[in-house]
């Protein structure tokens, strides 16, 4: 049985620096449609993996039941993101007419997180909390599937487009995104689905492949331009560290 102290890490850590990377980028160009979009992915994953981090330590069954629910309806939002995130990076792309008729069914899945389509109960077990999810559950994973798949194939385009040091951004972060969005896609929905919930408690750990190909692709491929001020940072966290 996995410690308190461990599982308490293995959501404090991602969820640390998936706002600590999101705060940068975003405070890097505010104005910048891709680094706006980017920061809020990161967002997104940090106020999921918060959500199941309230969920899994309450042992207030009204507490857990509702940040259980609220635990996908970040993620509701996270391949909408995506679509258009590809749209404007490394270059923007003309949006295609159609993909405002894409938000239908994201404001259609976000209205059921909040009734009990999303999840019928959970039970406070030693490990975190064991969810049973209701239809809400298959038909978002069809949701993602899809507009995943809609997702690559902007990311392909451009990276048709790209040259040099854009293609090796766009490989580490599409790297990042599908190894990070497999994981957590199996460990979050589908192991759920077939009424395996215990293993969710490594969802949050899977976002460590998405922060590390960013981390990657902006200290060697000046990802956003925000290498120099990452390693300011780092520079300081470590001054300061040496001090204590």
């Amino acid at each position: 049985m996995l410690t308190a102290p461990f599982l308490f890490l293995s959501y404090i850590i991602p969820f640390l620096l998936t706002i600590f990377i999101g705060s940068i980028i975003l405070i890097r160009n505010f104005r910048n449609k891709a680094n706006i979009l980017f920061a809020l992915i990161t967002f997104i994953v940090g106020f999921w993996i918060l959500c199941l981090a309230i969920a899994d330590f309450s042992h207030n069954y009204s507490i857990a039941f509702l940040w259980s629910k609220l635990a996908i309806t970040g993620p509701i939002f996270l391949p909408l993101l995506l679509i258009y995130f590809f749209l404007n990076f490394p270059i923007t792309l003309k949006v295609p007419k159609w993909t405002k008729l894409l938000f239908i069914p994201t404001i259609c899945l976000f209205g059921l997180a909040f009734t009990k389509y999303n999840i019928k109960e959970v039970k406070i077990q030693e490990w975190g909390v064991e969810v049973s999810p209701g239809i809400l559950y298959p038909l978002f994973f069809v949701y993602f599937i899809i507009y995943l798949i809609i997702a690559i194939l902007l990311l392909i385009k451009q990276y048709r487009k790209a040259g040099g040091i854009a293609k090796q951004q766009i490989k580490y972060i599409f790297l990042g995104c599908i190894i990070s969005i497999i994981l957590g896609l199996v460990t979050n929905v589908i192991l759920v689905l077939l009424g395996i919930s215990y293993l969710g408690i490594f969802g949050p750990g899977s976002t460590l492949f998405f922060l590390g190909f960013t981390a990657l692709a902006i200290t060697r491929y000046h990802l956003f331009g925000i290498e120099v001020i990452l390693t300011e940072i780092l520079v300081g966290v470590i001054g300061l560290l040496l001090i204590v």
